[in-house]
């Protein structure tokens, strides 16, 4: 910066030309003083707001400059005077522009001298050009103002331009002077239109300014806060900290332990402290001092204990004030002179925050209290919200502290500086995140490394205030939803601080602040502000606070809370999984808060079935199944994934999800292809074969064939277990036959999977109800494996020295042994239910017993408690004296408790309890105990085996009666639920086959181990080759051998380089417009140059450019080359988890998906294509990065999730099992389907055939016969009759709905609970035989009674006349001797109606 000009001279006379030569001698003055103005004030902010800067009395030198300079020019001026009130009136860019003249380009404009020596004023060219100057100016903006500010370039621009102008110096200032600065200082802003800048910039900055503007007051100001008088007297200013006499004097003690060892000559060290210096008495050997020591640290932890706490002022939570911490606190301290009263806050945010609430203070005040009317200062301070904070109050939650994300913390308005550091903040966070998540190979090649940083580096958008352009994009929005009529009525009076603030920052502080302030009294206002704050924050944030404050939701608040619920609902980027999840939180909150259980019920209904109406919105079936299966910005989950964790089991029951799953069932990875459409039912048994037969590879990966593979091997198994079982093997037999020891490696196999299961997911792996059954069974087989293999056990051998059996099964360990495998069989055998659990036959069955479990339980419970107490009581009475008798044995607690249970079971011997004699005949139990064990018993079997067991039939017939009325949509949701889960599950293969798997696993990579030792690291096999998926003839990769036609010659060749799948879809349109000659297309040159092109084929060292419709053939070699020359089986390729496509360096936009639609001529509605680019967009239109949930496959077009940065996708090593697994099914499963279901199947094909062959065939009159079905009406008049008994009938039908309604107000307007004050006597009745209750007094005739007597009245009349109409109509169909079929038939259906009209009346 040049050095600032010194003051102009005084002169005594005005002079214009010798003013501006003085100015103008020295090019850089005027450019000077406005950068000391404007770039110096705001580099050189001492770190205080606007509100203490206009509170000092004094000017920054730059203003005394300005005003020195602006003070002589306008006294030199012919004509003006000094008036100071008008000169504070405008700004300073005003003052210079109006003295100075200064031009849109910076020039000082020379008509003021030409004006002042020349008084007949500029000539006509002059004006014409001076007018073709205003109209370019005017005009400019016209041309530039759709495109200019629109673009990513400009939003950097306009984030520097808004920050700039979020300074004090220039906010305080008017728009005029802003803009004329933003030209002069922003070089790409001067040829910028005006109407771009103000709306983008200067209104943005003015709305995001509004809350720095305002003063911060005193809340002893009560309602006078619109008094200009009353916010000054009651306004806080800025003081040091140190005036506040709360705060500890240590904290600013400035002490230097270093210096001060340094200048007396000590190190500091520990053993010169504990020497010391006798001299000076600072060792051990000075015990007084040492002592003086203790005493001091005593008395500071004392004084510790003692100092108040003080508490931030905005926020409320608890401040500490640490010297090791003073260099990075950011404390502001206010004070009220009025009131004398001090408030100290965190930082600059915790103030703007105090600003907030007293703006929701007055505008609460403003909305529930009248203007007019008059309150003492008691009732004024009860209509008022309180925002002081209470020192000796709680300690706040964290939650009521501001985030930092944008605003300066010390207040300076220096946004630049805290975007920085915030920005190095999140990047140091994210590298660390980076290296404890990513457990990357530090052997990787260098390619690969370089690959991924190049590729990071494209996919990057170069934001460099990424948290600020949020705010101001929130900003943007909200001026523009405030120009829409429905948002300006809800919102609109809400104060501008709370609309225009950083929810990111205030928005969880705000919501406390609400929050506690709707606990002391319901205020409508206040719950419009929590509707506002829902509708713009996210779905999860509010659900939390929701949590956290569940007080809201009390029965007089549910209305009001349904509101912001629906809000939230309605401002999220995925409305359809924020209402699903709005629902499971109100069945949650349903099990808790019984006494609005219905309520919350009845509205998380609601809320499923606005996620029901907003699915119906989607007509594509393709595009309806992709958007319930995209993850969602709600805990990663997709719609399906949510619906199905939290059993919202009536959003499931909409028609369209069922077609979606049936599809995922049998299609597997093609349902989402265009040309595929989705089908109604399931696979039937023909379907399954074919597909299973000519498509084994496809069967193997899909739901259904996971779960017929599982089924199988798992019927197989039992089989072998039931097998082992039958030739009566125990732990004691010595030779093992092959079905045990086939029995044993199956066993080890399904161990070693659940534990597999159990590491690869261990959060997941309890949710599944099977996955219970499984951790029994494989803790029941470890413990036979104990005893069989590692335990000895107790052999017996007869006197022959042979092994005797009988008494051998009578041994502790056999006995063990025994009892587990019994406990296996039962746990094998019952696990069939989970395979009939999707049955339609078996399937209610079983989830009504899984329900009535609990049933069971809860009597249980009561069982046991009236069982243990009896079962003491007649312990107590029997004692031990019945132990020894005979055929009674009950003088233990075990027996006498088992008697008990045989009780309730109404299975008990009462001669058991009867009097007993020894053999001398005294009583050993005499009759007097028996009569207390037989009175116990007999109340006892009352209760337990009538009423107890009794009770429990009611519950399970009370739990039957209750799911069967929602079987069907149990099952619905069950089997909903299985094909999600297959779905989404590794196609491993399941136990026992995992064994043959693993085993061909090790097998290949000991032989690619091999390969790699002989080759040098340069080769491996490929997983390709062996995959059975993928096979198309356009699923080709690098290095491929392919077969190609390039006019009528046939080439084959390998590919070196090929285009990815979105880059082939999108060059498609392209070829289909241009059509391709054949000439164009022959090449015997040594290379082809053709433009449009899928991948490039090198044949015999002549490169070829070839599209996927010449390829003929694509072949795979058993085996490629290495990207990686160390060896590793996961980083070398990706695949999609659902096709096993290739995934390297290749994904799919939503863009070029819905141009595949187009290519089959297949129309979407252009709404939902538009709906689904917005949804999968990674920015909005201001080019913030949204959070990237997800990516799609380019071969079957599914989204995949993204967690924690890295894609759900499988890696090679998964693949190869997966491989491997299929090739296992081949030779076990695949064989033994096609065997146990050929003759079912081909009778099934038999029968089809038979019917479409013989039955079904059609001879010529019925053709004539169907034609002549399907031939309509010719007659007019037949059409006219037909049109009129409709209308008709529509009539008839409005009268009933007519009547209906009247009805029904008649039922508002008449049935109330108040008594008729007449007194009406009653009707005579039939003579009836008197009674002794029958009294003389005239019956009190309610209004209920007066409403029944008058709709009999109208009933009767109405029944006569229906009856007077039907016999006019019958005796007018009779007296018709030849009627025509549609006048019989009109009135036929007349009179029906009419007759179904009074019957329903009369019901």
């Amino acid at each position: 910066m040049a050095k600032k000009p010194e003051l102009l001279p005084k002169q005594t006379s005005f002079d214009v030309g010798s003013l501006l030569d003085s100015v103008l001698d020295k090019e850089d003055h005027v450019d000077d003083i406005l950068d000391d103005v404007m770039n110096n004030d705001l580099a050189g902010l001492d770190g205080e707001d606007s509100n203490e800067e206009q509170e000092k009395p004094g000017k920054r030198k730059s203003e005394d400059l300005i005003d020195n300079m602006m003070g002589q020019i306008e006294l030199q001026v012919p004509g003006k005077k000094p008036d100071n009130q008008a000169l504070n009136l405008k700004s300073d860019t005003e003052r210079i522009d109006d003295l100075l003249d200064i031009g849109d380009d910076g020039d000082i404009d020379m008509s003021v001298e030409q004006s002042a020596n020349d008084p007949a004023g500029p000539g006509p060219d002059e004006k014409g050009n001076m007018e073709e100057k205003g109209q370019e100016k005017d005009e400019r903006p016209k041309q530039k103002e759709k495109t200019v500010a629109d673009t990513k370039e400009a939003q950097n621009i306009i984030d520097e331009a808004v920050i700039k102008l979020l300074h004090p110096d220039l906010f305080n200032q008017d728009k005029i002077a802003r803009r004329e600065w933003l030209r002069r200082n922003e070089e790409k802003l001067r040829t910028w239109p005006v109407n771009p800048i103000d709306e983008k910039i200067i209104n943005v900055a003015d709305c995001m300014s509004t809350i720095d503007r305002l003063p911060m007051v005193d809340a002893g100001v009560l309602n006078r806060f619109d008094v200009p008088s009353a916010v000054k007297e009651y306004k806080l200013k800025r003081i040091d900290l140190q005036e506040i006499p709360d705060i500890p004097k240590k904290y600013f003690e400035q002490t230097n332990t270093k210096e001060e060892d340094s200048k007396s000559g000590r190190s500091g060290s520990i053993v010169e402290f504990v020497i010391g210096d006798s001299e000076e008495g600072s060792g051990l050997g000075a015990i007084g001092g040492l002592s003086g020591k203790f005493d001091a640290l005593t008395a500071l932890g004392n004084q510790d204990k003692s100092e108040k706490p003080i508490s931030c002022s905005g926020c409320g939570v608890r401040l500490k004030f640490k010297k090791k911490t003073r260099e990075k606190d950011c404390f502001m301290a206010y004070k009220c002179d009025k009131t004398n009263k001090h408030y100290i806050f965190h930082d600059y945010l915790c103030v703007k925050l105090r600003i907030m609430k007293e703006a929701i203070r007055q505008y609460v005040f403003k909305m529930e209290v009248p203007s007019n009317a008059s309150m003492d200062k008691d009732t004024l301070e009860g209509a008022l919200i309180g925002i002081d904070v209470d020192d000796g109050g709680l300690k706040r939650s964290n939650r009521a502290k501001p985030q930092n994300f944008t605003t300066p913390r010390r207040g300076d308005f220096n946004y630049v500086e805290e975007l920085d550091n915030k920005e190095i903040e999140e990047v140091e966070e994210e590298s660390k995140e980076r290296k404890t998540k990513r457990q990357l190979s530090t052997k990787r090649s260098t390619a690969s490394t370089i690959h991924r940083e190049e590729k990071k580096e494209v996919t990057t958008e170069n934001i460099r205030f990424e948290s600020f352009r949020r705010y101001r994009s929130h900003v943007t929005m909200i001026m523009e939803r405030l120009e829409t009529e429905p948002y300006e009525e809800r919102f609109g009076k809400l104060p501008k601080v709370v609309l225009y603030c950083d929810l990111n920052e205030f928005g969880v502080a705000l919501w406390e602040f609400v929050s506690e302030s709707l606990k002391s009294k319901f205020r409508l206002s206040l719950w419009r502000v929590l509707e506002f704050l829902a509708l713009e924050m996210g779905v999860s944030k509010v659900l939390d606070l929701f949590n956290a404050h569940t007080y809201l939701m009390a029965k007089h608040t549910l209305e009001e809370f349904d509101k912001v619920v629906k809000a939230a609902i309605e401002g999220s980027r995925y409305p359809i999984a924020s209402s699903l999840r709005m629902a499971a939180f109100m069945n949650y909150r349903a099990k808790f808060d019984l006494s609005n259980e219905e309520d919350f019920i009845e509205i998380g209904k609601n809320y499923e079935e606005i996620a029901k109406k907003l699915l119906k919105e989607i007509e594509s079936d393709h595009l309806f199944a992709m958007l319930v299966l995209i993850p969602t910005d709600i805990d990663g989950l997709s719609v399906m994934e949510l619906a199905l964790y939290y059993e919202l089991i009536n959003f499931l029951e909409e028609p369209r999800i069922v077609r979606v799953a049936n599809a995922m069932w049998s299609g597997g990875m093609d349902f989402l292809r265009p040309e595929v459409s989705f089908q109604e039912a399931q696979l039937d048994i023909t379907a399954f074969y074919t597909k299973l037969w000519n498509q084994s590879g496809n069967f193997y990966f899909s739901p259904v064939g996971k779960f017929a593979t599982s089924s199988t091997l798992y019927i197989l198994y039992l089989v072998l277990f039931s097998y082992v079982t039958w030739t009566l093997t125990y732990d004691y037999t010595f030779d093992f036959l092959l079905p045990e020891i086939v029995l044993w490696i199956s066993s080890a196999g399904y161990v070693a999977n659940k534990i597999v299961e159990f590491v690869d997911e261990p959060t997941k792996y309890f949710t599944s109800l099977s996955n219970y059954w499984d951790v029994l069974i494989a803790i029941d087989w470890l413990i036979l494996a104990y005893f069989r293999f590692i335990n000895s056990p107790h052999v017996i051998y007869n006197s022959n020295g042979q092994l005797d059996e009988i008494q051998t099964r009578n041994t502790t360990t056999t006995e063990a042994y025994m009892f587990f495998w019994s406990l296996q069989c039962v746990l094998l055998w019952s696990r069939v239910v989970i395979f009939l659990r999707i049955s339609h036959g078996t399937g209610p069955l079983i989830l009504m017993v899984i329900n009535m479990l609990s049933d069971i339980s809860n009597f249980g419970l009561i069982a046991v408690l009236f069982l243990i107490g009896v079962t003491f009581g007649a312990y107590y009475i029997i004692g031990t004296d019945l132990s020894n008798v005979q055929n009674v044995r009950l003088g233990t607690l075990s027996s006498v408790c088992l008697y008990i249970f045989q009780t309730i079971l109404g299975q008990q011997d009462w001669e058991k309890i009867n009097s007993q004699k020894n053999d001398s005949g005294q009583y050993l139990f005499n009759p007097t105990r028996s009569n207390l064990v037989l009175t116990l018993m007999f109340f006892f079997s009352v209760f337990g085996a009538i009423l107890l067991i009794n009770l429990l039939i009611a519950m399970m017939a009370n739990t039957f009666d209750s799911f069967k009325e929602k079987s069907n949509t149990e099952l619905n949701k069950q089997r909903i639920q299985t094909t999600f889960e297959l779905d989404q599950a590794k196609a491993n293969a399941p136990p026992p086959l995992n064994v043959f798997s693993v085993v061909f696993f090790l097998y290949w990579t000991a032989f690619e181990l091999i390969a790699w030792v002989l080759t040098f690291g340069h080769r491996q096999f490929n997983e390709e080759f062996v995959s059975p998926l993928n096979k198309e003839l356009w699923q080709y990769n690098k290095s491929d051998q392919v077969t190609f036609i390039k006019g009528k010659e046939k080439i084959k060749g390998a590919v070196v380089t090929r285009k990815t799948c979105y880059e082939r879809i999108k060059n498609k349109k392209a070829l289909n417009s241009v059509p391709i000659l054949p000439n164009a297309v022959k090449i015997n040159v040594g290379a082809d140059t053709s433009e449009q092109w899928d991948c490039i084929v090198n044949a015999k060292g002549v490169t070829y450019h070839v599209l996927d419709s010449e390829i003929v053939k694509v072949s795979k070699l058993a085996y490629k080359r290495r990207t990686a020359r160390i060896p590793s089986l996961q980083i070398e390729n990706k695949y999609c988890r659902f096709c096993r496509f290739n995934l390297t360096n290749d994904r799919l936009h939503i863009d070029y998906y819905l141009q595949l639609f187009e290519e089959q001529s297949i129309h979407i509605d252009p709404v939902d294509i538009q709906y689904m680019r917005d949804l999968l967009s990674t920015t909005d239109r201001f080019g913030v990065p949204s959070t990237k949930l997800c990516e799609m496959c380019p071969n079957c077009f599914r989204p995949f999730k993204i967690e924690n940065g890295e894609p759900d996708i499988i890696r090679r090593n998964r693949y190869i099992f997966e491989i491997v697994s299929y090739l296992a099914f081949k030779v076990v499963v695949w064989p033994t389907l096609l065997i146990v279901l050929f003759i079912p199947a081909n009778i099934a094909l038999l029968s089809d055939f038979i019917v479409g062959r013989f039955v079904a065939e059609e001879t010529e009159e019925s053709k004539k016969q169907k034609s002549a079905m399907y031939k309509t009406e010719d007659s007019d008049e037949y059409r006219n009759k037909v049109r009129e008994a409709s209308k008709e009938e529509d009539d008839i039908t409005e009268i009933v709905k007519k009547i209906d309604g009247h009805v029904e107000r008649l039922e508002l307007t008449l049935l109330k609970e108040s008594k008729v004050d007449e007194v009406v006597p009653e009707k005579p009745e039939k003579p009836e035989k008197p009674t002794k209750d029958k009294t003389d007094k005239p019956a009190v005739v309610t209004r209920q009674d007066e409403f029944d007597i008058r709709v009999d009245k109208m009933r009767s009349e109405m029944n006569r006349r229906f009856e007077e109409i039907a016999d006019i109509l019958g005796i007018a169909v009779q007296r018709k001797s030849q009627p025509e079929p549609t006048v019989a038939t009109t009135v036929n259906s007349k009179s029906e109606r009419v007759f179904a009209t009074k019957s329903a009346f009369g019901a």
